[in-house]
């Protein structure tokens, strides 16, 4: 009971040095218009950021749905410039076949006449080897 009255009493004197509100005053109870008017604000800001979630919700799902179609015309690009890069491939592929084939028949051709001219010189020669032997006896 004695620490009720000292409580009481630094109240009062917080009071009159003005720091804070009169202790013995009771606060009121909200009216019942105060309070609809407090549910009513309430109801509004909540459907204010309902709204404005819902706009953002619908700027998201536009935007999602535009990167989706962004990707899917790339990747169809993507898989066209791959069929066209491998139609592309093919063609030089075949192309440096008939290439190498002609420079394997051309290095053929080129042994060969390298061999028939290895046996001409082979033969001439012989030949100029004996018509030396026939002219040193003479």
């Amino acid at each position: 009971m004695l620490t009720i009255r000292r409580l009481e009493f630094i109240k009062r004197l917080a009071f009159l040095q003005g720091l804070i509100d009169d202790p013995t005053q009771r606060k009121q109870a909200k009216t019942a218009e105060e309070e609809l008017a407090e549910f009513v604000r309430a109801k509004a800001e909540a459907a204010a950021i309902l709204q404005a979630a819902s706009v953002e919700v619908q700027t998201k799902a536009t935007e999602a749905e535009r990167i989706y179609q962004d990707t899917v015309e790339k990747a169809a690009s993507l898989a066209i410039s791959q069929d066209e890069f491998d139609g592309y491939k093919a063609q030089v592929e075949a192309d440096l076949d008939q290439r190498l084939k002609a420079c394997e028949q051309r290095e053929a051709e080129s042994l060969k006449a390298k061999a028939e001219a290895e046996a001409l010189l082979d033969a001439y020669n012989a030949k100029l080897a004996k018509l030396k032997a026939a002219t040193e006896g003479v």
